[in-house]
């Protein structure tokens, strides 16, 4: 870093600290503070929008990583920009098995806390430096596909996070483009707070006004985007009619390459929960703490741990508790089926028809609301055949379904191939 950056870095050092004290707070405000905050996010080539940029980010020229590599064959597939729990990483390894050229490029996360990727770039420069900007057009350009994750621009502000503009630009070069949404991104939460009775958009100490304008405005987009359109799980086909569920994937081998450890005693319970609101933990947690003072379970509630180190969690669980609030599941759940767990969660009724009519099979995850997860735990404890049957077929659904075959074959049937003619 230059002498210059490093002067302007310490005196944008206090501006930084204090944008992210009210950010970190933002719950505690006024609505008027909170539009005014999600103005300036919404409009990031305005004037306060830009003043808000040069503040937050800054880089040093050194920091601009190079373009991924440039496509070895065609069809290939160029996937970004957020590789949500690896996701854009296993769609890319998936189309390879189909002999598509694929790769991934997501925005590093802070901390620690990316998942691998073809490439990698840090938040300021996808935000602000051109040079990126136009090198990553241009290497996008030379793929035959571009999949757009969360409706998110792939090229930071180049076309001013314009998407009918980027989508255009990569058109106007012979790029065909599709577009996958994972979740809040269109999950409009006065239609989810309609449709289900445990929706955690019912809460009334939640200010999630900035996710539903930006669903709402995410929803639009891919109704007018004259493109195909995908989501990761099935439930958001509730909200984007229009779409393809393609199956989020996992490799299976990760999983179940470290042997279950078997034992006698309580069950081993565990729930990890990212976002303990939409997971419902709340409201589970006094069932788990009776359950295991009565010494039917081990509870066990996981924060901070590396994902590279879920595999050995899973392997000395017997119980993994998923969700209990959306009514659908995704990833975490898939990699504890996977490990071999008898995985608990509420999935709405409509979302198990739609799953076992996409697919030939039922979702193995044991039903349960807040309501029901007692005597659902203690059915278990008490039922060693049933946790192993389960088991059994959880690892098998996982095979079947999300191991990237029918991913793949998804995305090829209603993009690649459709535009290839294969």
């Amino acid at each position: 870093m230059t002498a210059a950056s490093r002067v302007i870095n310490a005196a944008l050092t206090p501006a930084r600290g204090a944008w992210r004290f009210v950010l970190a707070h933002r719950v505690r405000l006024p609505e008027f503070a909170n539009r005014w905050i999600d103005a300036i996010a919404e409009n990031p080539t305005s004037l306060l929008g830009r003043l808000a940029g040069h503040t937050l980010w800054t880089y040093d020229e050194s920091e601009v990583p190079a373009a991924v590599r440039a496509p070895l064959s065609q069809p290939s597939a160029y996937i970004g920009p957020v590789n949500y729990s690896a996701q854009a990483s296993q769609w890319a390894r998936a189309l390879k098995s189909r002999s598509i050229d694929a790769v991934n490029v997501a925005i590093e996360v802070p901390g620690g806390y990316s998942f691998p990727s073809d490439a990698i770039v840090p938040p300021a420069v996808y935000e602000m430096s051109e040079r990126w900007q136009d090198d990553a057009f241009e290497r996008a350009a030379q793929f035959s596909h571009v999949l757009i994750e969360a409706e998110r621009s792939l090229f930071g502000r180049k076309f001013d996070r314009d998407l009918h503009r980027e989508v255009q630009a990569l058109q106007d070069r012979g790029v065909a483009v599709a577009m996958i949404a994972h979740g809040t991104d269109v999950r409009l939460p006065g239609r989810h707070a309609e449709l289900s009775a445990l929706s955690p958009y019912r809460d009334k100490d939640w200010y999630f006004g900035k996710e539903a304008r930006d669903a709402a405005r995410n929803v639009e987009l891919l109704a007018t985007l004259d493109v195909p359109v995908f989501v990761s799980t099935p439930d958001l086909i509730d909200f984007v009619p229009n779409a393809s569920w393609c199956p989020v994937v996992i490799d299976p081998t990760t999983w179940e390459r470290v042997e279950h450890v078997e034992r006698t005693g309580p069950l081993r319970v565990v729930h990890a929960p990212t976002n303990p609101r939409i997971k419902g933990t709340h409201l589970i947690e006094p069932v788990l703490e009776r359950l295991q003072s009565e010494g039917v379970i081990e509870y066990r509630r996981i924060t901070g741990v590396p994902h590279s180190e879920m595999p050995g969690v899973f392997a000395e669980t017997d119980i993994v508790l998923d969700q209990f609030r959306l009514g659908s599941y995704g990833v975490a759940a898939c990699e504890a089926m996977a490990s071999g767990c008898v995985t608990i969660g509420h999935l709405d009724s409509w979302v198990r028809d739609r799953v076992k009519a996409e697919t030939g099979h039922h979702a193995p995850l044991v039903e349960a609301s807040p309501d029901t997860l007692e005597a659902t735990l203690r059915v278990l404890a008490a039922d060693e055949y049933q946790r192993g049957d389960v088991a059994q077929r959880s690892r098998a659904f996982v095979r079947e379904v999300h191991d990237g075959r029918l991913s793949a074959e998804i995305l090829s049937k209603n993009w690649i191939g459709a535009r290839d003619g294969t």
